[in-house]
This record gives structure tokens, C-alpha cells and sequence, in this order.
């Protein structure tokens, strides 16, 4: 994955940002390193937070919660809307992100037609979602334009 065009395209560093607004939650403050990032984030409508004053910066996240954040990236297209899973219903929030994702191949189930939407994504599973969207969206994913991280 070429992840110096996806954050590029994506994130904004600290001063591309800035600072342009506050935000509602009680448990994100200005003096937090991510601060920057989850108001930019939450101004452009990729991640609004647990509920109305809540992020939860250091909780999990989820595999339904993962799978929104990059739907939101994608501008929220449309689908055929038939979810792949049995445990993802039209009456689900994230109904639309996770039958969106299944149709262009971004997520898949655990077998037996299960999502499992409330599992804490790990590292390796959100690199894959990461990976596949740069894929749908075109981005060069030639393991060669790739930096490699100690911790990678």
C-alpha cells in the first residue's frame, strides 16, 4: 500500500488541521497528542464519537465501527444493500458500511455467513480493510512502494 497517498489523502498532519472548532466530547481534550486528528476526523464526518459527548479515544474498536470509518472515507456510496451476513440486518446503524464493504470485497465474514460487528478489529484486520479500500479506490498497493516499520 502506497500509505504515503493514503495519509496524504486521508489524515492531515497537526498543522494541516488545525485548530477549527472544539469538539462536544468530555473525554478528548486540547492538550491530548490526538486531538487534532479526532477533531478533523469528526469535522469532516468520519468519526463521530460513542454518543453525543463520548469518543472513548482508549477503548477498541470495533469491526462494524472500522468498517463505517472507512464507508465515510468513501463519501457513503451507494450498494445493493443485501448483507452477505446473518447477524447484519437493515435495522443495524452500520448496515449500510458493512453491505457496502462486503460488496466490493473490503470485508468479509468468519464463516458461516457471521460478522461478528461487535469484535474489537485487531491491527492485522484493519490493515487489511485499509489495504483493500486503497484497492477499490486505485491507490498503487505494490508491496514495493511500501515503508517498512519495526513494528510492522
Amino acid at each position: 500500500v502506497d500509505l504515503d497517498r493514503f495519509t496524504e489523502t486521508v489524515l492531515l498532519t497537526e498543522e494541516e488541521s488545525g485548530k477549527i472548532g472544539s469538539l462536544p466530547f468530555d473525554d478528548v481534550f486540547e492538550n491530548d497528542w490526538y486531538y487534532n486528528y479526532i477533531l478533523t476526523s469528526y469535522r469532516n464526518g468520519w468519526m463521530y464519537g460513542i454518543s453525543s459527548n463520548t469518543f472513548a479515544p482508549n477503548e477498541p474498536a470495533a469491526r462494524d465501527m472500522a468498517v463505517t470509518v472507512i464507508y465515510r472515507l468513501a463519501s457513503r456510496p451507494s450498494s445493493d444493500n443485501v448483507s452477505p451476513f446473518t447477524d447484519v440486518t437493515e435495522n443495524d446503524w452500520y448496515f449500510e458500511s458493512v453491505t457496502w464493504a462486503a460488496q466490493y470485497g473490503i470485508v468479509n465474514g468468519y464463516g458461516n455467513n457471521l460478522f461478528y460487528s461487535s469484535t474489537a478489529v485487531s491491527r492485522q484486520e484493519l490493515a487489511v480493510l485499509l489495504y483493500r479500500y486503497a484497492q477499490y479506490k486505485g491507490y498503487n498497493t505494490d508491496n514495493k512502494s511500501t515503508r517498512h516499520f519495526a513494528n510492522s
